[in-house]
C-alpha cells in the first residue's frame, strides 16, 4: 500500500493536474477491481478516497482453477478504459502505479492496450521494484502504444519528480490530424508513425489507431 509521502505526492499532482473544466478518477486493483473515487474535479475528494484506499482480500477459489487473482493489472486497464474513458470527449491519460506482475486477469496486455487506444488515452506507468520478478517491461508495453511512457523507480528518480514529468508533458501536448488513404472503416489497427526533422529531439505519439 502507499507510504504516507506517496499519497501525499499523488494529493498534490491531483492538485497540480486539475483545472476546473478537468475530472479524475481513482481506482484501485489487487484481487478485484475497486473504483476508489468517480470522476471528480475535486482534488480533497480524491485526496480523500486515497485515505481510504486499502488490500482487498479475495474470498473463494477461481471458476476456471486458474491462479488465484491476487493483482488484476490488465482487469483494471480494460475496465477503466473500456468503461469509463471511452465515452468521454477530449484529452485523456491514465497513470498506473504498480510492479507490473498480472495475476489472475481475465484480460491480458494486448487487449489493455487496445482498449487504452480505442478510448484514445494515454497511459503512463510508474513501476515499483519486486524483489522477486521484474513487471517493468510490461508497463512499458502497456504505454508506449498509447504515446505513453513507463518511469521505472529503480532509477531513483523521486515520485514527485516523475509526477511533475507527466504533468508537463500532458500540458504540452500536440494534436495532429490527417485524412487517411484507406478510408475503410472495418475495426483494424492501422500503425501511426511520427518523425520530427530535428535532430536530437524524441516524439512520444502513439503507434496506431483503430
Amino acid at each position: 500500500s502507499f507510504l504516507r509521502a506517496e499519497k501525499d505526492t499523488a494529493v498534490q499532482f491531483f492538485r497540480s493536474v486539475l483545472r476546473p473544466q478537468d475530472q479524475a478518477m481513482l481506482t484501485g486493483f489487487s484481487s478485484t477491481v475497486v473504483l476508489w473515487q468517480d470522476f471528480t474535479p475535486s482534488a480533497p475528494l480524491l485526496g480523500r478516497a486515497l485515505e481510504g484506499m486499502h488490500a482487498v482480500p479475495f474470498k473463494g477459489l477461481p471458476k476456471d482453477g486458474g491462479p488465484m487473482p491476487t493483482t488484476l493489472l490488465y482487469d483494471a486497464v480494460t475496465s477503466a478504459a473500456k468503461n469509463k474513458l471511452k465515452g468521454v470527449s477530449g484529452r485523456k491519460a491514465m497513470v498506473i502505479i504498480s510492479d507490473g506482475i498480472d495475476i489472475g486477469s481475465r484480460d491480458n496486455l494486448e487487449t489493455g492496450v487496445r482498449q487504452a487506444q480505442t478510448a484514445d488515452a494515454i497511459v503512463y506507468s510508474i513501476c515499483y521494484p519486486n524483489p522477486h520478478e521484474s513487471g517493468c517491461g510490461f508497463l512499458k508495453s502497456l504505454s508506449e502504444p498509447t504515446g505513453g511512457r513507463m518511469f521505472d523507480l529503480r532509477s531513483k528518480t523521486p515520485l514527485s519528480e516523475i509526477f511533475r514529468i507527466i504533468e508537463a508533458e500532458l500540458r504540452s501536448q500536440y494534436s495532429l490530424g490527417f485524412v487517411p488513404s484507406n478510408t475503410a472503416r472495418d475495426r483494424s489497427f492501422h500503425k501511426l508513425h511520427v518523425r520530427v526533422r530535428r535532430t536530437g529531439m524524441r516524439v512520444l505519439a502513439r503507434k496506431g489507431y483503430y
